[in-house]
């Protein structure tokens, strides 16, 4: 084991030891009778955890610098399948993804909070 697998699966021990279970969803576009156009939304990650903190210090510097207005940041495991626009569920609520900072062995997304599941 190198030592960069050893920090992502260290990541993701402490990730499902004490953060929440989420799980994400995608935009996607279907065309019903009479070709009217329809946005749905797909699972593409039905269950992993994350840890969601509300945006501050120098990560809302990052934030300001790169003209998003996310509301928290998500930590999350290294290979996780996630992009901009997709929905991270957690609870009531669920966060638009703004953007996503990769390091080696995890995953910081900006991502802006609403309530009450769609």
């Amino acid at each position: 084991m190198t030592m960069l697998s050893g920090m992502q699966s260290d990541t993701t021990k402490i990730l499902s030891d004490w953060a929440e279970i989420a799980s994400i969803k995608r935009p996607a576009i279907t065309y019903g009778s009479g070709g009217i156009q329809t946005e749905i939304w797909n699972i593409v990650v039905t269950s992993t955890s994350v840890d969601v903190q509300p945006i501050r210090g120098n990560y809302l510097i990052e934030a300001e610098k790169l003209n998003i207005k996310s509301t928290h940041i998500i930590e999350t495991e290294y290979n996780l399948n996630v992009k901009i626009n997709d929905r991270i569920y957690v609870g009531s609520n669920f966060y638009r993804v703004d953007y996503i900072k990769d390091h080696e062995d995890h995953l910081t997304v900006f991502g802006m909070r609403f309530g009450n599941k769609v």
